[in-house]
């Protein structure tokens, strides 16, 4: 694997390592039963006042650690766009060398020319070989790192993504409880929840309209879920509520729970 790919899965797996041990303490102490799953639920207690600052503490250092490792993140994606950059001019190069060199070639056997040029052209054309030759390998090997460093940074914006996923039933219960100086996430984070969980109107999946019903649970804090409805609007299916902000989640419990049952609208 590429080096800068292999580093960024690293500091994936490092963070999920730190980060979810954390969080379930988190939870136990919030009174938060099986955070992170569909039977997630919420008992209606708070800790003190002292144990709720305790955890906001907490809880902010772990929304910096994220933000850290996001930093990192971002700057060794930075990489591609040089190597990419790379290779489109490599692919270019090497366009124009094979076809320079056909052009040489049917030179040699078609167009008669004076004593001595065709020895030139010959040298030309082993030239371009020898251009082709140290080219290929260059954008294979360019290729195959923009694949492992394209594979490595979705798979760490996804670890993050659910990192977000379980924090965000800790702040809901962090609100619910009237604490709300929640410090919050970088840019680079809040742009992979925005690209991850973009989620157009009237998605349609196998028929189904597919969309957000938001629940209140207290004053300061909401319950999602997934609807599944058919053509008239009315709901035939939906996902278990959740304090879940991320719209991507439901909708993909959503969609698991159609495809398992080998349900359809249409």
């Amino acid at each position: 694997m590429n080096k800068i790919a292999l580093l960024i899965a690293e500091k994936s797996q490092q963070l999920a390592l730190q980060l979810v041990p954390k969080i379930v303490d988190m939870a136990r102490s919030l009174a938060i039963e099986k955070i992170g799953t569909t039977l997630e639920n919420m008992i209606n207690s708070c800790p003190t006042q002292v144990e709720l600052q305790k955890l906001l503490n907490i809880r902010n250092q772990l929304v910096n650690k994220i933000n850290t490792t996001a930093n990192t993140i971002n700057t060794l994606s930075k990489t591609l766009k040089p190597l990419t950059t790379t290779v489109d001019t490599s692919e270019k190069a090497l366009k124009t060398a094979k076809t320079s060199r056909i052009v040489a070639s049917a030179a040699v056997a078609f167009i008669p020319s004076p004593p001595g040029t065709p020895g030139i052209v010959i040298s030309t054309i082993n030239n371009l070989k020898n251009i082709e030759e140290f080219l290929e390998p260059l954008i294979t090997k360019g290729k195959n790192s923009i694949s492992s460093i394209e594979k490595a940074l979705d798979f760490t914006n996804n670890t993050i993504l659910q990192l977000v996923n379980l924090l965000n039933s800790i702040d809901s219960k962090l609100r619910y409880c009237g604490v709300d100086n929640l410090d919050p996430y970088n840019d680079y984070v809040n742009n992979i929840i925005i690209t991850k969980e973009n989620i157009p109107q009237n998605n349609i999946y196998k028929g189904f309209v597919l969309e957000i019903e938001i629940v209140p649970y207290s004053p300061t804090v909401n319950r999602r879920r997934a609807v599944a409805k058919n053509n008239s609007g009315i709901i035939l299916l939906h996902s278990p509520l959740s304090f879940t902000t991320l719209d991507q989640v439901l909708i993909n419990e959503l969609k698991l729970i159609i495809d398992s049952n080998n349900l359809r609208a249409d």
